[in-house]
């Protein structure tokens, strides 16, 4: 999202340099439209909008501790199993986005 916004302030920008009043207000509004919803996104991940933008410049590595050891073990399926689960169940719940949260896809 904050490429989507820096995307529009070059358009506002050219837009401006042109003479072109219609790209400049396009441009306006992608821009403000990504603002907005970087700051929206910095606050779901309690993250600082200012470390969000600079990407981690300037900070330490924290990469010296023990490595993560993997628990449990892996179950693998094929196509058939899964079509004779699903045809036999008498409900099924689809969870969007369930397999990025279980994996903490989001930090």
């Amino acid at each position: 999202t904050v490429l989507n916004s820096y995307s529009g302030w070059a358009l506002c920008a050219e837009g401006f340099m042109l003479d072109m009043p219609v790209m400049t207000t396009v441009g306006a509004l992608i821009g403000c439209s990504g603002a907005a919803l970087t700051k929206i996104m910095c606050d779901a991940m309690n993250r600082d909008i200012l470390s969000v933008i600079l990407g981690g410049y300037g900070t330490k590595s924290s990469g010296k501790g023990v490595a993560m050891q993997f628990e449990g073990e892996a179950t693998t399926t094929n196509v058939d199993s899964v079509v004779s689960l699903l045809a036999e169940a008498q409900s099924v719940i689809i969870v969007p986005g369930y397999g990025l949260a279980v994996a903490k896809g989001q930090y």
